[in-house]
C-alpha cells in the first residue's frame, strides 16, 4: 500500500502543482486541426469561386459564339433569299420580252398572209369547238 500511496501522492502532487495553460499544449493538435481546416476552407473557397468564373467566361463565350452563327445563318438566308427574288424577277422579265416578242412575230406573220391567217384560226376554232363537244 505504499506503493499506491505513493503513487496517488506523488500524482496529487502533480495535479496541485500544474497550472491551467500547463494541461493545454501549445501549438497542440487542435489548433494545427483548425487550421488545417480553416485553410482547406479557404481553398475550397477559391477553387469554387475560379471554377464558377470559368463556367460564367465559358457560357459567355458559347452565347457569343451562337450569336454570331445566328447572325451569319440569317445573313446567309437572306442573302440567298434575295438571289432567289432577283432570279425569279430576271426569269418573268425575260419571259415577258419574249412573250410581247411572240406576239410582235404573230401580229407580223397574220399581216403578212391574212388569208392564211384566217384559215388557220378557222381550223383552230372548229377543233377546240369539236373537243370540248364531247
Amino acid at each position: 500500500m505504499s506503493q499506491s500511496s505513493t503513487f496517488g501522492g506523488s500524482l496529487r502532487d502533480k495535479a496541485e502543482g500544474a497550472s491551467p495553460q500547463s494541461t493545454q499544449f501549445p501549438g497542440s493538435t487542435q489548433n494545427q486541426g483548425e487550421g488545417t481546416i480553416s485553410s482547406l476552407k479557404d481553398k475550397a473557397t477559391e477553387t469554387l469561386s475560379s471554377l464558377t468564373d470559368r463556367a460564367r467566361e465559358a457560357a459567355s463565350s458559347v452565347a457569343h459564339r451562337a450569336g454570331e452563327m445566328t447572325s451569319s445563318a440569317t445573313h446567309q438566308v437572306q442573302e440567298t433569299t434575295r438571289a432567289g427574288v432577283d432570279r425569279a424577277r430576271e426569269f418573268a422579265g425575260e419571259m415577258g420580252h419574249r412573250a410581247e416578242d411572240l406576239g410582235a412575230n404573230v401580229e407580223d406573220m397574220i399581216r403578212r398572209y391574212p388569208l392564211q391567217s384566217l384559215c388557220v384560226g378557222l381550223a383552230l376554232g372548229f377543233l377546240a369547238a369539236q373537243m370540248f363537244r364531247r
